[in-house]
């Protein structure tokens, strides 16, 4: 239910992560519950790698990890990936890299985004920026949201570079 969401973030890595749930980290430990939906999104690129890598330690070393990009990504296996466990592990880790770039393979992931986190296995989105609405499917399938944005820098003390400076220095 919709209304039960909350938006209770924290730092981690230096990105934003939103928990679906209120107090699900207390309860996760408890239960040793993990989230089955993992997104990394944002243009600050090392620090979203950084986070990505630190997350997959944090797999046990018999969960197999298939890795699947935009270019051979494939309707049926993603379908068979979240219908059922693997034949040689009771849990698989799915990395599925910049794929949301495509807009047929966006409208199907957030089409499935409930079969993903009803799955055994772990789905991990490695993105760039995503528009909100993207965002808020990924949120209501109560997925961890790690959001990676770089901080605006200030460029020379608030003024605009003049780029008719040296011309118009030459010209008088």
């Amino acid at each position: 239910d919709q209304t039960n969401i909350s938006q209770t973030g924290r730092r981690n890595f230096g990105g934003e992560i939103w928990r679906g749930l209120p107090g699900v980290q207390e309860i996760g430990a408890y239960l040793d519950f993990r989230f089955m939906i993992y997104l990394f999104s944002g243009d600050d690129t090392p620090k979203k790698l950084f986070a990505y890598e630190e997350f997959l330690k944090t797999l046990s070393e018999r969960t197999p990890v298939f890795f699947v990009s935009k270019n051979d990504f494939d309707f049926t296996q993603l379908e068979s990936f979240y219908s059922g466990a693997s034949l040689f592990s009771a849990q698989s880790a799915v990395v599925l890299r910049d794929i949301l770039e495509d807009e047929e393979i966006r409208k199907f992931i957030l089409e499935k985004l409930k079969f993903l986190g009803e799955s055994q296995n772990i789905f991990v989105f490695m993105e760039g920026e995503l528009k909100k609405p993207v965002l808020d499917a990924f949120k209501k399938a109560r997925t961890e949201l790690n959001i990676f944005e770089k901080k605006p820098t200030p460029s020379g003390g608030g003024k605009k570079f003049d780029n008719f400076l040296i011309a118009n220095a030459f010209a008088s």
